[in-house]
């Protein structure tokens, strides 16, 4: 279920970003993929508890390749 609280997660983020929520929505539900430097930006904001390796866990090391597998 779509909670009020997560739309306005979505809706601050957004704003931080200077994107839509409706982006920012998409990337959450992975129907785009979060550009690698919104990932950057992302993983700042929220003080590492959303890194990079977890916006894109399919090319991470590609796009980082100064990122250790142990930081996963």
């Amino acid at each position: 279920m779509y909670s009020a609280r997560q739309q306005k997660g979505e809706a601050s983020l957004a704003k931080l970003l200077s994107v839509t929520p409706g982006t920012v929505n998409h990337w959450l539900w992975r129907r785009r993929p979060v550009p690698v430097a919104q990932c950057v930006r992302i993983e700042q904001l929220t003080g590492g508890q959303v890194t990079r390796q977890m916006l894109r866990p399919d090319d991470w090391e590609s796009i980082w390749p100064d990122i250790e597998k142990s930081q996963e």
